[in-house]
């Protein structure tokens, strides 16, 4: 059994053996150790109470985790991802990330290009991510943002900047962009902003 195997185990002994002392009705004698470490059944009057056996609650939090994982690979199963950003490297490991959430990726470094992408078919993209961080011209970003949201109301926009904005650059990220946030993101943090960015496009479309 690996470490991490072993590490769970100890908490599921931990919480079987408190599951155990927490069920029990106030009126029953403890439990001694049954022969059948399966099923744990005790009748006192008309009440009868069961106890999980290890083996159930080690199956059963292996299958949440195995189902948490699969619905983060297919989080963005049906969403196309254009990205934007002019560092090449660091394009190529966002593209690993969203990926690993089930997302077709398309990445430029040029914002142009990416501004015909979307004009030639709208519908094509589901959400379009943008990293600021190396983008020379503050109003000819704010003024291609402005442009794809003309052209997509609906399409979710994700921008993350690690620079500091003046108070009307500021105002026009917060009006244009479906959620932005400053500072260089890790990958959790990109999954939150996506789950944000989904579902803050969902409630916009239905007011």
């Amino acid at each position: 059994m690996t470490k991490p195997a072993l590490v769970r185990l100890k908490k599921l002994v931990k919480k079987f053996l408190n599951g155990t002392e927490q069920e029990r009705p106030p009126s029953q004698p403890k439990l001694k150790t049954a022969d059948n470490m399966n099923f744990h059944a005790s009748k006192h009057g008309d009440y009868l109470y069961s106890v999980p056996s290890l083996h159930q609650l080690f199956e059963e939090e292996t299958q949440t985790t195995h189902l948490k994982l699969v619905e983060e690979h297919e989080m963005l199963i049906d969403y196309r991802v254009l990205l934007v950003g002019y560092d090449y490297q660091r394009n190529l490991e966002l593209v690993s990330w969203f990926e690993e959430l089930g997302a077709v990726v398309v990445h430029t470094t040029n914002f142009d290009w990416a501004e015909e992408a979307i004009s030639e078919n709208p519908k094509a993209w589901g959400i379009l991510v943008v990293e600021m961080d190396q983008m020379l011209n503050e109003q000819e970003t704010i003024a291609s943002l402005l442009l794809a949201r003309a052209m997509v109301p609906e399409l979710p926009i994700i921008l993350a900047t690690r620079h500091d904005h003046c108070d009307r650059c500021f105002a026009d990220l917060t009006e244009i962009c479906t959620v932005w946030k400053r500072g260089l993101l890790c990958k959790s943090s990109y999954k939150l902003l996506v789950i944000e960015a989904i579902d803050r496009s969902h409630t916009q479309s239905r007011i």
